[in-house]
């Protein structure tokens, strides 16, 4: 069973928890645990420097657990709300579209899906549409 513990000063956390089972479904892969946390800029920034390489801060990461790991397949999506907040305005939406669509991102990065090339992203929004409509039944 899918255990998701989502970050209480979130907008919506049931919702949210409800687009991570969504997303798990809809790729038939089940892992046991996945947990949302927003953060600041600023710690976004420093996970992006250590991890990616990169000097600024971004929107959403994801960490997988390794097999190293007794809780199992799944792992962390972090959520940078300020980022967030300037996606939603680049592409039209209101904040909680935003973050509903980070939160697939993030997911399906924890179920093995990369976005290092056009292709890839554009893949990967591909499925986030879909996952949405079909979670808006």
């Amino acid at each position: 069973m899918l255990e998701i513990e989502v970050d209480q000063t979130a907008p919506n956390p049931a919702r949210l928890t409800g687009l991570i089972q969504a997303t798990a479904k809809a790729e038939g892969k089940h892992p046991s645990r996945v947990s949302v946390e927003f953060v600041s800029p600023e710690a976004i920034a420093d996970l992006n420097r250590k991890y990616r390489e990169k000097s600024q801060p971004t929107d959403v990461l994801s960490f997988p657990f390794d097999g190293s790991f007794p809780q199992g397949s799944g792992g962390q999506i972090i959520i940078c709300r300020e980022e967030a907040t300037k996606g939603a305005a680049t592409h039209g939406r209101l904040l909680d579209e935003e973050l509903e669509r980070l939160v697939i991102h993030g997911m399906l990065h924890l179920l093995g899906y990369t976005d290092d090339t056009p292709e890839e992203l554009a893949a990967m929004e591909q499925k986030t549409d879909r996952i949405i409509e079909e979670y808006r039944g």
